[in-house]
């Protein structure tokens, strides 16, 4: 699958998708971290890539509707370490 990393996604939650086989565009790689929510959406549209993000904003449905984009993943941590919320990943390939 092809994904987009927002700035906020810790990286061992994208060398985990890479782990997986999965194609990761990660903004803070390509020194974009200080892009705006649209300037990241855009291209994820564009590239057709899924946003992985740990921004609220994103799940905002009013701006973001369902089935108007390629898909976006909000993750929340809480109490979980980021190795585990890497390992929920492993469970969708």
């Amino acid at each position: 699958m092809l994904f987009i990393a927002d700035a906020n996604v810790f990286v061992p939650m994208v060398d985990g998708l890479r782990d997986m086989g999965h194609d990761v565009f990660d903004v803070k790689e390509k020194g974009l971290e200080n892009l705006s929510d649209p300037e990241i959406f855009r291209p994820a549209q564009k590239e057709r890539r899924i946003l992985v993000t740990m921004d609220k904003d994103f799940s905002n449905i009013l701006l973001y509707p369902p089935g108007e984009h390629h898909g976006i993943i909000v993750v929340k941590l809480y109490r979980l370490k980021v190795a585990d919320t890497t390992g929920l990943f492993q469970g969708s390939n």
